[in-house]
C-alpha cells in the first residue's frame, strides 16, 4: 500500500517537472498521459529484443514492480531507484 502510493507521488513530480518545462498546463497533461499510457503500446510495437528490454523501465512498470509480491524483472530497490531516477530528471 506505502508503494502505491510513493509510486502515485513520483507520478505527481514527473508532471511537475513536464508541467515547469511545457509551461502550459494543456500540453503538460498531454505529455504526462502520454508517458504513462502511449509509451507502453509503442514499446509492445517493436522487435522483440528492444521490446523485453526497455519495458521493465517504463513508468507503469515500475509501479506493478515496486508494488508487487512476485518480482518479474526488476527488485523492487532497482525499481524505486529508477522511479526516483526518472522523477528527479524531469
Amino acid at each position: 500500500m506505502l508503494a502505491a502510493g510513493l509510486f502515485l507521488g513520483f507520478v505527481a513530480l514527473i508532471g511537475l517537472g513536464v508541467g515547469m518545462i511545457a509551461r502550459h498546463s494543456a500540453g503538460a497533461v498531454a505529455v504526462l498521459f502520454g508517458l504513462l499510457f502511449i509509451a507502453p503500446l509503442v514499446v509492445d510495437a517493436l522487435p522483440t529484443p528492444w521490446d523485453r528490454r526497455i519495458e521493465p523501465y517504463l513508468s507503469s512498470q515500475l509501479g506493478a514492480e515496486m508494488s508487487a509480491l512476485r518480482h518479474e524483472t526488476l527488485s523492487p530497490a532497482a525499481a524505486w531507484a529508477a522511479a526516483a531516477a526518472r522523477a528527479g530528471l524531469t
